[in-house]
């Protein structure tokens, strides 16, 4: 019984992300190029620490926050990838 609810969850799992992976790659070009631009390394975009500002000014394709370094004590700069940017690749 337990493997017949594991295969399950195995298997709606793997159909939302082939679905995920299938509008990712459908995006138009040029968001993809966006979202490429702005990202400045693979760990940069999971931890959320993507620089918010470029060439002196705010980029508004990026949420923008603060942070506490609580070992550092001092505020960081936090930036992630804006929810606006996200729907526009999987509409």
């Amino acid at each position: 019984m337990l493997s017949i609810i594991g295969f399950v969850i195995f298997t709606i799992l793997a159909f939302v992300f082939i679905g995920i992976v299938i509008k990712v790659f459908s995006a138009e070009r040029h968001v993809y190029n966006t979202c490429y631009s702005l990202n400045t390394g693979f760990l940069d975009s999971l931890k959320g620490t993507m620089p918010t500002f470029r060439e002196g000014s705010r980029d508004y394709k990026l949420m923008a926050g603060l942070a506490y370094d609580a070992k550092n004590k001092k505020f960081v700069e936090q930036g992630a990838i804006s929810e606006n940017l996200v729907d526009e690749i999987l509409q």
